[in-house]
């Protein structure tokens, strides 16, 4: 994860290296946005992607996903990207997303913490 860009504007291109099962939904982002907007693309693509993951129990998967948020959500760059468009998105202050909200690694984990309050 050291090396992926994890600068605003190349999180998105290294979010598909790392996970590539994203790139159609990328693809159809552009298509419909004629640009990468991050925090839409997140939100609308990452979010129910990673919680599909999750409740299907895709664990590779998932844990490349996390593993990615959580890196990103350590970056000065795209801290607030994650924390608006994934962590808040998913809602950490439902009791429902409390099992898939144990799992997260550090920095995520910190965060929902923080949102909850």
């Amino acid at each position: 994860m050291a090396t992926a860009d994890l600068t605003y504007g190349g999180v998105v291109p290294a979010l598909i290296e790392v996970v590539p099962e994203l790139r159609d939904a990328l693809n159809e982002h552009i298509r419909d946005n004629d640009e990468i907007l991050q925090h839409v693309f997140f939100g609308c693509d990452v979010v129910p992607f990673v919680l599909d993951a999750w409740k299907h129990g895709r664990a590779g998967v998932l844990a490349r996903c996390l593993g990615f948020l959580d890196a990103a959500m350590a970056s000065p760059s795209t801290r607030e990207l994650v924390a608006v468009s994934f962590v808040e998105a998913v809602g950490p202050w439902d009791s429902t997303m409390a099992d898939f909200i144990a799992i997260w690694p550090q920095a995520l984990a910190e965060e929902a913490a923080a949102q909850v309050g």
